[in-house]
């Protein structure tokens, strides 16, 4: 038995590790994510660093015996906040994205999430509720064989998790790097030119944002700017017709005449920018 909690603890300090890397890896990202999850405004950037933080310092608690039953019970509380919020969020109908593994997993707010967080929770309140003679050894000394291979695979699939994001993030890079070279070469009103018909009558300055709800990035963009009157938010249809946008987040300048006054710009951070969101994302949009 004493082998079998060992790994549990193990287990479960993985999945930490796991989860404040990928927070930590695109914490735009997370920031959207906490948005989403109505954190108020001021403390989504200092939250976006403390729960990661906090998940890889319970992690790294868990391997030691003599912190791992503590490690569990903060664990098993950061297990309920997070399904209580999650809980919360599926109540009301709402979508949003989990964010629970940052850049290395996505995925939606949903009966699965909150099924995989019971399970985790049911690990966390195992050890925290086991006996002294189950969990109060030395963490590596007592491990048979197999449950030393457990570590040196767990360490394997870490660092290859790791590489695969990187390479991923970089793929994502060139598709939108792609996206915006195909943007160029199709046809769309230059600036100067009447905004197209099919956008209806624009006679005040106003910023087009065009978004879509499969669009992770999309949901901050458009929550940033819920209450302001000079955005109008489309969708990735009209970007298509209007402008030749071939992706989303993407955004456009309208002036008072009615006339296109910015080339479209596409990405998170270039969108920001043109919107004037000082601080939003993962650099300083105005400067």
């Amino acid at each position: 038995m004493t082998v079998a909690f060992a790994l549990l603890r193990l287990a479960l300090a993985a999945v930490l590790v796991i989860a404040a890397t990928g927070k930590l890896l695109d914490r735009a990202a997370f920031r959207d994510a906490l948005r989403e999850f109505q954190a108020p405004g001021m403390t989504i950037g200092p939250l976006s660093v403390v729960i990661p933080v906090v998940e890889l310092a319970v992690a790294a608690a868990l391997v030691p015996a003599a912190t791992a039953r503590w490690a569990a019970i903060a664990a098993a509380v950061l297990l309920l906040v997070f399904s209580a919020a999650m809980a919360r969020l599926v109540l009301r109908g709402e979508e949003a994205d989990c964010a629970c593994f940052g850049a290395i997993a996505g995925d939606r707010v949903g009966p699965g999430t909150l099924l995989r967080n019971a399970v985790l929770l049911a690990v966390a309140v195992a050890i925290a509720s086991a006996g002294p003679e189950h969990v109060a050894t030395a963490p590596l000394g007592n491990l048979d064989a197999v449950a030393v291979a457990v570590i040196v695979l767990a360490v394997v699939v870490a660092v290859q998790a790791l590489f695969l994001v990187q390479l991923f993030r970089q793929n994502g890079r060139l598709l939108g790097r792609l996206d915006v070279l195909d943007a160029r070469t199709r046809t769309g009103p230059a600036i100067g030119d009447p905004a197209p018909a099919s956008l209806g009558p624009l006679d005040v300055p106003v910023t087009l944002l065009f978004s879509d709800p499969s669009c992770g990035h999309c949901a901050g963009l458009v929550d940033a700017v819920a209450e302001r009157d000079d955005v109008l938010v489309l969708g990735l249809d009209e970007a298509r017709e209007a402008f030749a946008i071939a992706g989303v987040p993407a955004a456009v300048a309208i002036d008072a005449d009615g006339r296109v006054a910015s080339a479209p710009v596409m990405g998170r951070d270039e969108v920001a920018r043109l919107l004037h969101l000082d601080g939003y994302g993962l650099q300083v949009v105005r400067g």
